[in-house]
């Protein structure tokens, strides 16, 4: 459906809390991607391309030799709490930084004109809560930072009833539906067909390895089209 008005929209609310437990389809992906590379240890440097509240934090930093926590400059500066908990993202990133451990926090912004040839980036709970051209925006800065042998994640859940039987004729907004909480609006698209995904990011240089998906989340792992314009950019440096 056609977007009919203008409405502001902040998917950040629709972050999970850090002590909820990590996507199941994330650990699915990393145990994917371990076997594909069983001679390395670890997964290099890392992005988690809308990082949200922090919920996958812990699980990439243990394994990551220098991990990007990307997300817009109002979640990245935003004061979080959970479980008795204060904290803000760029403060995470500087007590990281501070006991040795090489954590950035990077505005989307800022990472969309970069070139960092990462090893792994994830994207989780992220394109079903943005309208269709973030969707497409965020699959091209992940592109455009792979590296030549780097993989990319994106995970959607989808087909949650609870969610679903909020959306009617009446919230219907763009390609999805817009929900509100105390004033401020969000937005939810079910990729009951998770094809669009994919030829987007064909569309950006990056080529299907694994379908991971499952009924009630879309999970795809992608690695750098050979020949790329980006990869043979990368490899001439």
């Amino acid at each position: 459906m056609a977007e009919r008005r203008k409405i502001d929209i902040h998917p950040e609310y629709s972050a999970q809390r850090r002590s909820h437990p990590p996507n199941p389809a994330l650990r699915a992906v990393l145990e994917f991607i371990r076997r594909l590379r069983s001679s390395r240890r670890g997964w290099g440097r890392v992005a988690d391309l809308g990082c949200g509240k922090l919920r996958h934090y812990t699980l990439l930093l243990s394994r990551a030799q220098e991990l990007f926590l990307v997300d817009t400059p109002e979640q990245l500066s935003a004061t979080h709490f959970d479980g008795g908990e204060e904290y803000t993202i760029l403060d995470v990133a500087k007590c990281a930084r501070r006991k040795g451990r090489v954590v950035h926090a990077t505005s989307f912004n800022d990472f969309a004109s970069g070139n960092l040839g990462l090893d792994l980036i994830v994207c989780v709970a992220v394109l079903d809560v943005v309208l269709p051209r973030v969707r497409t925006e965020l699959i091209k800065s992940a592109a455009a930072n792979l590296g030549p042998l780097g993989y990319c994640a994106i995970i959607a859940p989808r087909n949650d009833s609870t969610i679903l039987k909020r959306c009617g004729e009446a919230n219907a907004y763009s390609d999805g539906h817009i929900f509100s909480h105390h004033g401020v609006q969000t937005f939810f698209h079910n990729f009951r067909n998770h094809t669009p995904i994919i030829r987007a990011c064909g569309d950006a240089g990056l080529r299907l390895l694994k379908d991971l998906s499952c009924y009630r989340q879309v999970c795809l792992v992608f690695g750098r089209q050979p020949g790329s314009v980006r990869e043979r950019s990368q490899n001439c440096r």
